[in-house]
């Protein structure tokens, strides 16, 4: 092998090597980085907001989101347009009564184009 051929093959076993450590980067997708409430969280009746912070931007006119209580009926079914801005998502949520609540998402990278869904509960304490 020609030295140039050698160098050519070290430079893309380098950049291979470089791209394989840093997975976030090869595999890059929205992710739900952290909710309030946070999963699994009981929160007063007083709640008045859900907030969901994304790992990279979201593209609010393709993201949707529902709030479904114990026995799976929506209490609040939502559109991501006026919503959210890049990375976080706020939803107004109406007067909850007593009980364990599931958030169902699903949003669209603005960054890849992947659509992410997810879902997580939480209980509303009397």
């Amino acid at each position: 092998m020609t030295t140039p051929s050698k160098a050519l093959l070290l430079t893309a076993a380098a950049l291979t090597a470089g791209l394989l450590a840093m997975p976030e980067f090869a595999l890059a997708h929205a992710v739900l980085k952290s909710s309030s409430p946070a999963a699994n969280a009981k929160v007063p009746a007083s709640l008045k907001a859900i907030r969901l912070e994304f790992s990279e931007a979201i593209a609010p006119d393709q993201s949707k989101f529902e709030l479904d209580d114990s026995s799976g009926m929506a209490v609040l079914t939502a559109a991501g347009k006026d919503m959210c801005a890049k990375t976080t998502c706020k939803l107004a949520v109406p007067a909850l009564k007593a009980g364990k609540y599931t958030l169902k998402y699903q949003v669209l990278s603005a960054d890849d184009g992947h659509v992410i869904d997810g879902e997580f509960s939480f209980t509303v304490t009397g």
